[in-house]
This record gives structure tokens, C-alpha cells and sequence, in this order.
């Protein structure tokens, strides 16, 4: 009569141990790695998003501004009160206003006097948002020079950039009143 053999002792060997523990070590590296990535990102991506908004609550107030731009009185200003209707954009015809607009409309030479400049300036001239300030956002209007042969359009350029110089955004835009140049 043979003895029944006691059964195999339950339980890991040492070296299932070891490949168990590596294999938990390398999930849970991995798992932290792609969590620290996507964290990081996110805060990128607020980041854009913060910068994009302030950006977009500016165009928005410069634009209502090249809207409101009329020389209607011969000199050039933004409206305030109500938004001008069509016939608060051109001067009263035969005025020196009138002589005055129509100067801007076809300045002689690209370094005269364009009817885009003064607005360009009242652009430059307003600070920037509190949201701007504090991202390091900062803006700058610019009139294009006129192209040779081509007629004068009136346009200007407003650029974003970031504390690191890298340019945001771009929009360019011709004055409301300029419809109203012959």
C-alpha cells in the first residue's frame, strides 16, 4: 500500500513574485505618466482657451468701435450713444468737412494722411483688458500701406501677440465710414 502524496504546497514562487511586482510597477508608472500628460494638458488647453476668450472681448469692443468711426464733423471720432446711421457717416456735401473726408478717402501719397490712420490710433491708444494684462497679451493696430495700382482700401491690421511675441491672432478691418469714400 502505497502513502498518498501531500498535496503541492498553495502559494507564488519566488520568481512569479518578481514578474507580478515588475509587471504592477510598469502598469502603475505607465498609468501615472499618462495621467501627469493629461493634467498638463488640460492646463494647456485652459490656457489657450483663457487667452482666445480675453482676445475675443477685445475684437469684439474694437470692432463696435470701427462700426461707431465717423468724420462726419471733418474730424474723425468713435460715436458714442447710439451706433450712426448712414447719413451720420458722410459730411454735409460742400462743407470743408466734406473736404476734409474726401482728403482721407485719397490721401495723394502712401505717407499722407488716410482716412484709416486716426482710427489706428484710437485703437493703439486704448489699454488693454484686465484679461489681456494678466495673460501678457498684448495688441497693436497697423494701416497697410496702398499696394501701386491698386485702389486705396482703407484697411488696417490688429495683431495679438503673446508675452513671447508668437502672434495670437490677426484680423484686419476697413473702417465702416470708408463705404462712403468715392
Amino acid at each position: 500500500m502505497t502513502r498518498p502524496r501531500p498535496p503541492a504546497a498553495a502559494g507564488y514562487s519566488l520568481t512569479e513574485l518578481l514578474v507580478s511586482a515588475m509587471l504592477f510597477a510598469i502598469i502603475g508608472t505607465g498609468s501615472v505618466t499618462l495621467f501627469s500628460l493629461t493634467v498638463r494638458q488640460q492646463t494647456r488647453t485652459e490656457g489657450v482657451q483663457a487667452e482666445q476668450f480675453a482676445i475675443s472681448i477685445d475684437e469684439a469692443n474694437l470692432q463696435r468701435m470701427n462700426d461707431r468711426f465717423t468724420c462726419q464733423s471733418g474730424t474723425c471720432v468713435i460715436k458714442t450713444g447710439t451706433a450712426p446711421n448712414q447719413n451720420q457717416y458722410y459730411p454735409l456735401v460742400g462743407s470743408a468737412a466734406e473736404t476734409t473726408f474726401l482728403g482721407l478717402c485719397r490721401p495723394a501719397s502712401g505717407s499722407a494722411a488716410a482716412l484709416a490712420d486716426p482710427l489706428v490710433t484710437l485703437i493703439n491708444a486704448v489699454p488693454a483688458t484686465a484679461q489681456m494684462a494678466q495673460l501678457g497679451i498684448s495688441r497693436q493696430a497697423v494701416r497697410e500701406a496702398e499696394t501701386i495700382g491698386q485702389p486705396f482700401s482703407h484697411r488696417y491690421t490688429i495683431t495679438w501677440r503673446s508675452s513671447d511675441n508668437t502672434i495670437l491672432r490677426q484680423n484686419t478691418l476697413v473702417p465702416t465710414t470708408a463705404g462712403w469714400c468715392p
